[in-house]
């Protein structure tokens, strides 16, 4: 017995959805939310391990490289743009908010998933694919995220701080 909100969550800024796009959306009974997003390339910098580096041209931490490795990362489906389904988190009106990618198809019920994910701050799916041997933790599939916002908003500045901090030089 879930209320389901079909929420369409789009970048707002730089014409990122065409008008005709927001109106066929609700059209067919979506919210329409546009947001921020998460993360600015300003926000980030090249984490060097030592200043050499940061200066050496053919270092992969080069203000160059860096800045050629944001902009890759920031075209549709790159990593800062996923950023932007963190801002759910702070959409303290619903109880539970499942960000479900486009391309995602639903074979069968997902009432199991949302009863046994009550009081769970994140439920998600592992990225089998891009797991390495010596990582501490998998890395999570992002088509598929459940949040529980009210467990879940305390900790967005925390995570949008660890993000920033993160490593984009390929390192």
């Amino acid at each position: 017995n879930w209320e389901l909100v079909p929420v369409a969550l789009c970048m707002a800024g730089e014409d990122n959805v065409p008008a005709n796009a927001v109106s066929e959306l609700e059209s067919i009974g979506f919210l329409v939310k546009m947001e921020k997003p998460v993360v600015e390339r300003a926000d980030i910098a090249p984490v060097c391990s030592s200043e050499e580096e940061e200066h050496d041209a053919t270092s992969t931490c080069s203000k160059r490289a860096f800045i050629q490795q944001v902009e890759r990362n920031y075209t549709f489906g790159g990593v800062l743009r996923d950023y932007l389904k963190l801002r759910v988190l702070q959409w303290t009106d619903y109880d539970r908010v499942l960000v479900l990618d486009s391309d995602t198809m639903l074979l069968e019920s997902m009432d199991e998933i949302l009863d046994q994910s009550a009081g769970t701050a994140l439920t998600t799916t592992v990225d089998i694919g891009m797991w390495q041997i010596w990582d501490q933790w998998p890395p999570i599939q992002t088509g598929f995220l459940l949040f529980d916002t009210k467990a879940t908003y305390p900790m967005y500045d925390q995570i949008v701080a660890i993000i920033k901090r993160g490593r984009y030089n390929g390192g």
